[in-house]
């Protein structure tokens, strides 16, 4: 059975940008074998950069420590 996961967003900073794209875990490359909390934060990692890419969003942080 083919396991698939869904990321969309819609944001009120950003009027009209919307989206929603649905991925099989495969395509992602999500290892099955992960316990679930690793594929989970696997999955949030993977949705933030989704979301940056789709809105064009770039940073970066500098520490003088």
């Amino acid at each position: 059975m083919v396991k698939t996961v869904t990321f969309s967003f819609n944001s009120p900073n950003y009027i009209g940008e919307a989206e929603t794209e649905t991925f099989t875990l495969d395509q992602l490359g999500i290892d099955l074998n992960l316990d679930k909390k690793e594929i989970e934060a696997e999955l949030q990692r993977l949705l933030e950069m989704w979301i940056w890419h789709k809105l064009n969003i770039s940073c970066s942080m500098v520490w003088d420590l």
